[in-house]
């Protein structure tokens, strides 16, 4: 099966979330994991996840290390634009 990704800013509670639904009678139910959110903070399995910080290369690498390195900050840079 295909993959996908959603990039979206990462908000601090859950109701500031896009991807949260307000039902009829009033309770607000996370999308994508169909639990029920309080909205006060970003729960502990919410299912949206940070992109991890750049990595560093150093003096011991070799060139197909440091270049791994470098194409994986390349990534994160277009990811972040």
């Amino acid at each position: 099966m295909a993959k996908a990704v959603l990039i979206m800013d990462m908000p601090e509670r859950c109701d500031m979330c896009d991807l949260r639904y307000t039902l009829p009678f009033g309770n607000k139910v996370c999308n994508i994991k169909l639990k029920g959110v309080t909205g006060e903070k970003r729960p502990d399995w919410c299912p949206l996840q940070e992109l991890p910080e750049k990595k560093e290369t150093n003096y011991y690498m070799n060139n197909k290390e440091k270049g791994i390195v470098e194409g994986c900050n390349a990534c994160l840079d277009a990811i972040d634009k």
